[in-house]
């Protein structure tokens, strides 16, 4: 099954690619080469707008572009556009285009029921799931889609049925008493005919945790992972945790952060090194703790030499964005199209010139949206300039998109208008954690910002409350 589900997505990618080479100068292209811009700092908005326009045919484009990536990967992007996950993107990083194309898909779906009914339809059991997540926000439609799943066969959309009822809770405002009763009996459904398709097809995959690393399963996890059993996996967050996901055919593992670091130290002593192990540690600050994150980090740079060249200036990058002290030399070219905003900032951080001339030129605001300014307003902390707070602040004032990274630079530069952008984006009603801010906070601690979240927080600002929680976690001695 595995092999068929890979075969077809590189199939489907391959098309892609051909038909955009061969085809350049008819229709269907011109959608396709959209999907590729979806992430673009200057065109994605004005492609997505141009992929809407085509209706039916622009669906369906940029649902043959979502099923190029891997179904798990699918269900993931569904779910965080929904607004149901974390997005753990890095600032700055584009998504690759079936990931862009599924968390767009997926929105749209929301919007146009009668497209998600004849997706529903569909022989593609990513697209039926993608149908079905699209209803999270409607509960009384994704009851009458979840009773359909009676005579499913495929786990992949039942996986999904199981998973959006929990979408659905995130999203009261449609919730009655009885409809909560409702789901949550067509939940319980799910898993049982789930259980059934595991006990047709023979035993479910044994499932281990390893949390502690004195944990019982971390000695078999261990020889698993070097005996080639298991694959270092994607890593997502719950309930502000890492969870590290190991995976093989009849074996899977959730590691969470202080097993991560013992796994990988333990497999480094025997000659293997497995950076997925702590890339996630060490890139989403204020969700790992403090001595779990600079452990992290010192593991990467102990092994640098260790890891494929190609992956090596990367790491180093990540590594010193978490606060790692390194001599070794980064080498960029801050004018480069191709340099990253991490890369910038781990340049800034140790006091490349260069880099922060390449900071002015990224800085890109048109009206309300904010373009290259989303990653790039945040380093203007990193420029210690009267002029620099005052264009944090405008463009912070003047695009939503930037208002998180203006509050990271005024918070760095000790500018007390950081408690105004504070409250701008404590207003906007947003439940997500946005890049930097637990980092700025905890590196540069300004009283008034404090006593803002704190006086927030009581008045039920769960927001707030994120973040002061992560703060606890970021800071030393914090819980890993």
């Amino acid at each position: 099954m595995r092999g068929r589900s890979a075969s077809r997505r590189v199939r489907t990618g391959l098309w892609l690619a051909v038909w955009l080479l061969l085809c350049s100068g008819c229709g269907a292209p011109l959608r396709w080469s959209r999907v590729l811009q979806l992430e673009h700092p200057a065109h994605g908005a004005r492609a997505a707008a141009e992929i809407r326009a085509q209706g039916r045919a622009g669906l369906d484009v940029l649902v043959q572009a979502a099923r190029s990536v891997s179904d798990e990967a699918l269900i993931e992007q569904a779910f965080a556009a929904m607004g149901c996950r974390p997005d753990l993107q890095p600032a700055g990083q584009r998504r690759p285009p079936g990931k862009a194309a599924a968390r767009m898909a997926v929105r749209w779906l929301s919007e146009a029921p009668a497209l998600a009914d004849e997706l529903a339809g569909s022989g593609e059991p990513a697209e039926r799931a993608l149908s079905l997540i699209s209803r999270a926000e409607r509960p009384a439609d994704l009851l009458a889609a979840l009773d359909g799943l009676q005579a499913e066969s495929s786990p992949v959309v039942l996986s999904a049925g199981f998973q959006v009822v929990d979408c659905a809770f995130a999203h009261p405002a449609e919730l009655t008493q009885d409809r909560i009763q409702a789901l949550l009996a067509r939940k319980i459904a799910i898993a049982t005919r789930l259980q059934a398709l595991s006990e047709r097809d023979g035993a479910a995959p044994r499932s281990l945790a390893c949390e502690d690393p004195q944990s019982i399963p971390s000695k078999e996890i261990l020889d698993s992972l070097l005996a080639g059993r298991l694959e270092v996996g994607p890593a997502h967050a719950s309930r502000d945790r890492i969870h590290i996901a190991l995976r093989a055919e009849r074996l899977t593992a959730d590691v969470q952060p202080a097993c991560a670091v013992w796994l990988y130290d333990r497999a480094a002593e025997q000659g293997e090194v497995y950076p997925g192990l702590l890339a996630p540690l060490v890139g989403q600050l204020g969700i790992t703790g403090a001595e779990i994150r600079t452990r992290a980090a010192e593991l990467l740079l102990r092994d640098l030499d260790r890891y494929p060249e190609a992956d090596r200036k990367r790491l180093l990058v990540l590594a010193i964005n978490a606060g790692a002290q390194t001599e070794r030399e980064l080498a960029i070219d801050p004018d480069a199209p191709s340099a990253r905003i991490e890369e910038l900032e781990a340049a800034a951080r140790r006091g490349s010139q260069p880099a922060r001339h390449a900071i002015e030129h990224r800085l890109l605001c048109r009206g309300t949206q904010s373009f290259d300014g989303r990653g790039a307003v945040a380093l203007l902390g990193f420029m210690p300039a009267p002029a620099s707070a005052d264009l944090a602040f405008e463009m912070g004032q003047r695009c939503p998109g930037a208002a998180a990274g203006a509050l990271s630079a005024l918070l760095r530069l000790g500018d007390p208008r950081a408690v105004q952008m504070l409250d701008r984006i404590l207003a906007s009603g947003c439940a997500c954690l946005p890049d930097g801010i637990v980092r700025a906070i905890a590196e540069h601690p300004a009283e008034p910002v404090r006593l803002r979240l704190e006086e927030a927080a009581r008045q039920g600002n769960r927001h707030a409350q994120r973040i002061l929680d992560s703060l606890e976690r970021f800071s030393p001695g914090g819980r890993s």
